[in-house]
């Protein structure tokens, strides 16, 4: 029995080039996407409005913080609840490992409040916000019954979900917090 090879001359060439030009595809696909979404991305290529109202919602931001610690040192809260409040503190700052007041890190202090140590003072006079435009970062400063108190705040790039598609957002993380008495 005698088996016949078909040949076609072009046809390595085409299927050569075709891998490249999807391969090159490809590549340019990728350079010519976004940047990863993060902290180092510059808010100076956001609108002076866009940036205005992020900044104004640090201030809030820090209030929301001090609500939630103050509710987890009641003693009648429920389990369930105690934790969705950690949470949220969780997700009011950049990160876990930055400092809050004399605790070495934000899971720190989470720690000492379940313990039972006292909260840190909530702000007696009005949160002055302190920001240069362009920046990525800026502070947060207020007066306790003890002395003043200041925060680090971030304008901060990431990457959420939405329905099916994901899309890059801005918003304010709060970073650490000091006390001076």
């Amino acid at each position: 029995m005698n088996t016949k090879i078909l040949s076609f001359p072009g046809l390595r060439a085409l299927l050569i080039g075709s891998l490249l030009l999807l391969l090159g595809g490809k590549l340019v696909a990728q350079s010519a996407a976004p940047p990863a979404p993060g902290p180092s991305l510059s808010a100076a290529s956001l609108s002076m409005a866009q940036q205005d109202a992020l900044v104004s919602g640090a201030a809030p931001k820090l209030r929301t913080f001090f609500d939630y610690q103050e509710a987890l040192t009641q003693d009648s809260l429920a389990p369930a609840f105690r934790q969705a409040l950690a949470e949220g503190i969780r997700r009011l700052f950049i990160s876990d490992s930055i400092a809050i007041g004399p605790y070495p890190s934000l899971r720190a202090f989470l720690d000492a409040l379940e313990a039972g140590d006292s909260a840190l003072l909530s702000p007696q006079s009005p949160v002055e916000t302190h920001w240069e435009p362009g920046r990525n970062e800026g502070s947060l400063s207020w007066s306790t019954a003890a002395g003043r108190g200041e925060a680090t705040f971030l304008l901060h790039r990431q990457e959420k979900q939405f329905g099916p598609g994901r899309e890059a957002v801005w918003e304010v993380k709060l970073g650490q917090i000091s006390l001076q008495r």
